[in-house]
């Protein structure tokens, strides 16, 4: 359905309709092709207040042009809008290209139509933001774009532009004021030339750290296997091999040994290691266990709890002992114990080929 021009120029200022006279009465312009208009806002009328054109046939860009120069009004007028986010290809449909969300800007002055001089020629921005002695070029579009010629004339004068495609808003004050100030595709970037290098430099970074990275990783492979064959034969400390993600670990074994679960004999034979399986669970949320088919009671949440992180898990393998942000141990440190990098008796750890090693100087001394 076409769109009712509910706006027109009466001395070169925007009236809405309901602002003017009847019929020819309004002395109101088409803000397009200059040419008369008849207001249409009798209350006995049928059809919703509009401006009609008094002796030529409608023109096409009426609507258009009316838009432009009410959303232009609305900037003046409330300073106001919704920066976009960044996207590093410029693509705003793109949500995997945002590199900096958009924020609610209110700007310490609009300056409408202002002339800028490039290169000796001059281009006229529709609005220019200024926030903090610092100006952002904002471009209204409905039919017409910003084409390759106007973005590196822009370029050579190192402002930011904003680009605002009107198609399909309403003529409504209220509505464009929305719009402006909402996170909408159709407000996007043109050139952002701070922004630009603040995102070459992190890939630089990046690409960096990645063959920092790289070039440590082929380092490892060489000291490794030198560092694993050291500690096999240091008597001091434990070589524990990681298996799919869990180690059995001596401090809990010292512990359980300890405890009267020690003294049961099914319980010494898992203790020590001669068999442990989950099979040996049968009902996670009852505090006791099944072995062969016989139910074995334990008698504290304390006991069940030490027997049953006696494999240890190892949640982030990048862990280090003095991680604050360490996203397993919660943050009173009652979980110390629970990761390996945060007890006193790591040592080290490492990969060789496809296994990793934990170096822990809890010693075979300290387990009796």
């Amino acid at each position: 359905m076409t769109q009712l021009l509910t706006y027109g120029l009466q001395n070169g200022k925007l009236m809405h309709i309901s602002e003017v006279s009847n019929g020819l009465a309004s002395e109101c312009v088409c803000p397009h092709c200059k040419r008369a208009l008849i207001a249409k806002n009798n209350p006995n009328n049928k059809k919703e207040s509009h401006f009609a054109h008094y002796s030529t046939m409608e023109c096409k860009g009426a609507v258009e042009t009316a838009l432009h120069l009410l959303a232009k009004e609305v900037m003046l007028n409330t300073k106001k809008m919704f920066l976009p986010d960044y996207h590093y290809d410029y693509i705003p449909e793109n949500e995997l290209s945002i590199y900096n969300e958009g924020k609610s800007v209110e700007f310490d002055e609009i300056v409408i139509e202002k002339s800028i001089e490039i290169d000796g020629k001059h281009i006229i921005s529709d609005v220019v933001g200024v926030k903090n002695n610092k100006q952002i070029l904002i471009e209204f579009a409905n039919s017409h774009f910003i084409d390759e010629d106007k973005i590196q004339k822009i370029k050579n004068i190192n402002l930011p532009c904003v680009e605002i495609n009107l198609k399909g808003q309403i003529l409504d004050k209220q509505l464009i004021s929305d719009f402006l100030n909402s996170r909408n595709p159709q407000i996007y970037w043109v050139i952002n030339q701070r922004f630009d290098l603040l995102y070459e430099q992190e890939k630089k970074r990046e690409k960096e750290e990645e063959k920092i990275l790289q070039q440590k990783s082929e380092q490892e492979k060489i000291d490794n296997p030198l560092k694993f064959e050291k500690y096999k034969t240091d008597k001091n400390v434990r070589v524990l091999v990681i298996n799919k993600g869990t180690i059995t670990c001596p401090v809990k074994i010292k512990n359980l040994k300890q405890t009267s679960f020690y003294e049961n004999q099914l319980l010494k034979r898992i203790i020590d290691g001669e068999f442990w399986n989950g099979i040996i669970y049968k009902d996670y949320s009852t505090e006791s266990i099944y072995l062969n088919g016989k139910k074995i009671e334990l008698s504290s949440q304390k006991e069940w709890t030490g027997l049953i992180r006696m494999q240890l898990k190892i949640p982030n393998w990048e862990c280090e002992k003095n991680d604050e942000n360490c996203n397993f141990c919660e943050i009173n440190n009652s979980s110390y114990e629970r990761c390996c990098f945060k007890c006193n008796y790591f040592v080290d750890k490492f990969d060789v080929g496809y296994k990793r090693y934990v170096i822990c100087k809890f010693s075979c001394l300290n387990n009796k």
